[in-house]
């Protein structure tokens, strides 16, 4: 084996022993980071953060040429009609029916647009399945309930008239939902505190590469490769030259009594 290598292993070893150390040394402020962070993101999604509401319905479309034949290759084709169908839910013609027949509008009082309410819509194809998953959003889950059914029932005309669709069926019904889906503060809230001791950890390693000063021997040697001989304690040596100091002073001042 090189002794090149192996000593560079081991100043790689020492290096993040030495990391480590410098980490578990600052492990309070880490953990202070952590938590302040973590209480940021929380009271800030708790107080300014709407809350949202979230209703969902499923459909399922049938092709006039499932009724007659069931086969793999027009399984096959119906799933990928299914992408056809899922974009044709959110298209200008559904939304702005829906929005005319809700009386939608924004937050100044007017008529919602059509960009508005598509942002508010999720719609998704459940995989290696025929099926359309619609979702809307809204502060009020009423709302959200209204809009999903709305564009569900209008969608589904739309689909029949633009594909010549057999039938499309509601397979699950719209539901009121009874708790916010979002913001998730709790999560929020752990991903900031994982954020929050990352920097607090970064911050700490930095300055700690970046300082350069020599506090140990081991320094010394690691730094100017230099041998230490012996180490004085400058705090002992200080004291002692004091000490040392004193009593000249006061023999000083008891030689000058007796002359006196």
């Amino acid at each position: 084996m090189d002794i090149n290598q192996h000593n560079d292993s081991d100043s790689s070893e020492i290096d993040l022993i030495e990391i480590l150390r410098v980490l578990v040394d600052n492990i309070i402020f880490i953990l202070f980071g952590a938590l302040l962070l973590a209480l940021i993101v929380y009271f800030f999604e708790a107080f300014f953060v709407t809350p949202q509401y979230t209703s969902s319905t499923t459909i399922l479309v049938l092709a006039k040429e499932d009724s007659s034949r069931i086969d793999s290759s027009i399984l096959s084709a119906s799933s990928q009609l299914t992408n056809d169908y899922v974009q044709l839910i959110t298209v200008r013609d559904v939304t702005e029916k829906a929005i005319r027949d809700l009386g939608l509008t924004d937050e100044d009082g007017n008529m919602m647009k059509h960009g508005a309410l598509k942002d508010k819509l999720s719609v998704s194809r459940i995989p290696d399945t025929r099926m359309i998953t619609i979702k809307a959003s809204d502060p009020d889950p009423n709302i959200a309930h209204d809009i999903v059914e709305k564009v569900r029932d209008i969608a589904r005309e739309h689909i029949k008239a633009v594909v010549d669709a057999e039938a499309v069926n509601v397979v699950e019904q719209a539901n009121v939902p009874a708790a916010p889906s979002s913001p998730h503060k709790l999560r929020d809230a752990a991903i900031g505190g994982l954020v929050g001791a990352f920097i607090v950890s970064a911050v700490v390693i930095v300055a700690h590469l970046m300082d350069n000063t020599i506090k140990t021997s081991d320094d010394v040697e690691k730094y100017l490769g230099i041998t230490v001989l012996g180490i004085i304690p400058i705090e002992d040596s200080a004291e002692a030259a004091f000490k040392s100091h004193k009593k000249k002073n006061v023999k000083k001042r008891g030689k000058g009594t007796i002359a006196g």
